[in-house]
C-alpha cells in the first residue's frame, strides 16, 4: 500500500465523461492516475491501457502503482453500441471487473478501496401502475445488453474481498475528449438552433459529474462500502432536462414533446428510473436538486 502522505486513486476509464471529473475534483487530496485508451490525456499521471490487453500489463499497472482506492468507470456505455455488440459489451462491463478483482487479489490489495461505478438501469421497468423511487433492494431486472452487463459488473465487483462499493447513478456532464454525452449533444444542437425531441414519459435523478465526484470523496474520506443509489433528490423526465439546458444556455430552440411507446416489446430503455437515495443520505447527506446542480455546473462548465 501507499505509504506517501497523500493516498493514491487509479482511474480505469480515465479518459472518459466521469474520469476526467475525477482528476478536476479529487487531484488536490490525492494522487490520481487516469488511464485511457481512445482519446490520450495530456497529463503527468496518465497512462495508456488497454482493457483487452492480456491480465499481465494489468498486473504490472496495480504492482507499480499499488493504489489506495480504484474507481473503475471503464466500460461501454451507449444501450445502441451494447446491443450492437454485446461481445464486447460483456468483455469491458463484466469480464474487466472479474479480471480487475482476481489481480487486486493476485497483488495482496486486499485493502484497497474499489468503487464500481453501475447504472440506474439494473432496476429495469417497473409493472407497478404507481411509479416510486427505485430502492436498492428492489428487484433488478435490466431491459437492455447495456443494463445486464452493468450488474454483472456489480456482481463481480463484489467478490473483491476487501472493501468494496457499488453507485448506482445517472450523470452528465462535458468531457473535453469527446463529444459523445448527453449534455454535449443537447448543448450543441440548441447553439445550432436545431429542433430536439424531449420524452415526456422517461424519468429519472441526473446528476452532474461534479458532485457525483464530490459525493465519492466523501464516500472515500468515511470509507463507505455497499451499494448505493446516488442522484438528485428530485427528478424530471428527459424533455424537461432538455428544455433547461436549453434555458441555461440563453438559446430558445424548439423542443419536441415525444414519447417511448409503452408497448414496444424490444424496448430497452426503461421509462422510469428515479432513484431513492435515502440509504447514502442517512451516511453522507445528500440535498440535491437536479435543476440547482444543471444551473451550477453549466456556469462553471469552462473549467473543462
Amino acid at each position: 500500500m501507499n505509504s506517501d502522505q497523500k493516498k493514491i486513486i487509479l482511474v480505469f476509464g480515465g479518459s472518459g465523461l466521469l474520469g476526467v471529473h475525477c482528476h478536476q475534483v479529487l487531484n488536490k487530496n490525492y494522487k490520481v492516475i487516469l488511464t485511457y485508451k481512445t482519446n490520450q490525456i495530456f497529463l503527468d499521471k496518465a497512462v495508456s491501457f488497454n482493457a483487452l490487453d492480456t491480465s499481465e500489463i494489468l498486473d504490472n499497472m496495480l504492482k507499480e502503482y499499488q493504489p489506495d482506492i480504484i474507481i473503475n468507470a471503464l466500460a461501454l456505455v451507449t444501450v445502441d453500441g451494447c446491443e450492437s455488440d454485446p461481445i464486447l459489451a460483456k468483455k469491458l462491463n463484466e469480464g474487466f471487473v472479474d479480471n480487475l478483482v482476481f489481480s487486486m487479489e493476485k497483488n495482496n490489495l486486499v485493502k484497497t478501496h474499489l468503487i464500481q461505478i453501475s447504472s440506474d438501469s439494473v432496476y429495469g421497468q417497473t409493472k407497478s401502475s404507481s411509479f416510486r423511487p427505485w430502492v436498492e433492494t428492489d428487484p433488478l431486472n435490466p431491459l437492455s445488453v447495456y443494463a445486464s452487463t452493468k450488474l454483472n459488473g456489480e456482481i463481480a465487483a463484489q467478490k473483491h474481498s476487501g472493501p468494496v462499493t457499488v453507485l448506482r447513478t445517472a450523470f452528465y456532464g462535458i468531457n473535453p475528449f469527446s463529444t459523445k454525452s448527453l449534455l454535449w449533444w443537447i448543448m450543441d444542437n440548441a447553439k445550432k438552433g436545431n429542433e430536439m425531441e424531449g420524452w415526456e414519459n422517461i424519468f429519472f435523478s441526473p446528476i452532474s459529474a461534479t458532485s457525483l465526484v464530490k459525493i465519492i470523496s466523501k464516500i472515500i474520506n468515511k470509507s463507505v462500502t455497499g451499494c448505493f443509489n446516488i442522484g438528485s433528490t428530485n427528478s424530471c423526465n428527459k424533455f424537461d432536462f432538455v428544455e433547461a439546458v436549453c434555458d441555461l444556455i440563453g438559446h430558445s430552440t424548439k423542443v419536441k414533446r415525444t414519447t417511448q411507446s409503452p408497448f414496444d416489446r424490444f424496448q430497452i430503455r426503461p421509462e422510469y428510473t428515479v432513484l431513492d437515495v435515502s440509504k447514502l443520505s442517512k451516511i453522507i447527506p445528500i440535498q440535491l436538486d437536479w435543476r440547482d446542480d444543471l444551473s451550477d455546473y453549466i456556469k462553471n462548465k469552462d473549467d473543462f
